[in-house]
């Protein structure tokens, strides 16, 4: 009998892959071992569940709670989201037009591409960066310029390279500030910069803000909507999961231009998921103590970065200390790839780290460490490398 021939997709083929798969093989020999993986790759922290969520249970008693929201309870929610807003960033949004409440951010930045970029749309997009922008951009069919983030630059994009004389030419660009993998902030005068440019060369802009609230000290990252005409060229995701460090439930709102916002409720109503009644509440009674929720968890993020600080000086790794975000972008023995160093470091350690390659071909070279674990897991992990680091400090400092 025949065996019937199924190819993927032209356009699913040229999705970037990624890495961490590779990585599941060792993940089993180690397990078998008993060898505790401390996981410091993808951002998943271990944190304290906020108190108020306990404000849920009572709602899981009752069956209804399981079905979809109606409108009223969306845009409930999208004015609870409006006013803390106009709390942190002096904002006013309209919850009807300019707010819109996702469920699943990859789906929904893929319906966001899928309903605006065109193919052979040009769209810009940054490297060392998430690959999931790219991957939207490329399944929409649209034309990829990459570039490139430089740390002399503080690894902001030159906009320049934004400039076109096709004004009638479709164009989109993929931010993510602060920034994935560097941590690496933007500020009034760069967004300002990007609404002038955005405006003269008929560009869309989709900035991802997830990590906006997560921050140390004074550097308050700042929003892409406190620009004049930030509303007009384009939207900001804000993650309401990442913030509460319950990244898993994955949920926040995507803010700005009324046409994308539009077009993207459109889209999602379509080929997306449905948020329930569950998740609604759950997202509520965040919001009603999400400064108090922020705040908890930075002054833990602080306790982590500080001792990741250490740790990484000790071990004679190039990093900068955090301004905001919860990660370390980490330089690597020069004879190593990124893939094979976290390969190595997993297998002899039990650490899981997070490949440069993961982020483009910009990002090889180096490494990114996220703060999930506490303070003393990541001493322990410290001293687990510290442990084996003869494999590599040779050719390190040749």
């Amino acid at each position: 009998m025949r065996k019937v021939l199924i190819e993927k997709a032209v356009r699913l083929e040229k999705v970037p892959p990624y890495p961490l798969f590779d990585f599941n093989r060792v993940l089993k020999r180690l397990d078998k071992k008993g060898v505790e993986i401390i996981d410091l790759g993808r951002f998943d922290p271990v944190l304290a569940l906020p108190g108020t969520v306990q404000k849920i249970l009572p709602f899981l008693q009752d069956k209804k709670n399981f079905g979809y929201a109606d409108k009223e309870t969306i845009f409930k929610i999208k004015e609870i989201f409006s006013s803390w807003f106009k709390r942190r960033y002096g904002i006013s949004l309209n919850p009807k037009t300019e707010i819109y409440f996702y469920s699943g951010k990859r789906e929904t930045l893929v319906q966001l591409a899928l309903s605006f970029i065109n193919p052979g749309d040009k769209v810009f997009v940054c490297e060392p960066g998430a690959q999931l922008y790219k991957g939207c951009a490329l399944l929409a069919e649209g034309e990829i310029e990459v570039l490139s983030l430089l740390e002399r630059n503080d690894y902001l994009p030159n906009l320049s390279l934004l400039k076109n004389k096709n004004k009638d030419e479709g164009k989109f660009f993929f931010l993510s500030y602060p920034h994935s993998p560097t941590s690496s902030l933007a500020d009034l005068i760069f967004y300002k910069e990007l609404v002038e440019v955005a405006l003269k060369n008929n560009i869309r802009v989709i900035q991802d803000a997830s990590y906006n609230e997560i921050y140390f000290e004074e550097h308050e990252p700042p929003s892409l909507m406190q620009v004049a005409g930030g509303r007009k060229v384009g939207v900001e995701v804000h993650s309401l999961s990442t913030s509460a460090g319950i990244p898993g439930i994955d949920c926040g709102f995507i803010v700005g231009d009324k046409e994308m916002i539009s077009g993207l409720e459109s889209q999602c109503r379509l080929f997306s998921h449905q948020p329930n009644q569950l998740l609604l509440k759950l997202a509520e009674v965040i919001l009603e103590e999400y400064e108090t929720i922020i705040n908890k968890n930075n002054q833990e993020y602080k306790i982590r970065r500080d001792v990741m600080t250490e740790l990484l000086l000790s071990l004679g790794w190039r990093a900068r200390k955090p301004k905001a975000t919860s990660f370390f972008w980490a330089q690597i023995p020069g004879r190593y790839s990124s893939l094979g160093f976290c390969r190595m470091l997993l297998r002899k350690t039990g650490v899981i780290v997070a490949p440069g390659i993961e982020y483009g071909g910009q990002g090889e070279g180096f490494i990114r460490l996220c703060l999930n674990r506490d303070g003393e897991k990541i001493k322990e992990a410290g001293e687990r490398i510290r442990e084996h680091s003869h494999f590599w400090q040779k050719r390190f400092r040749s």
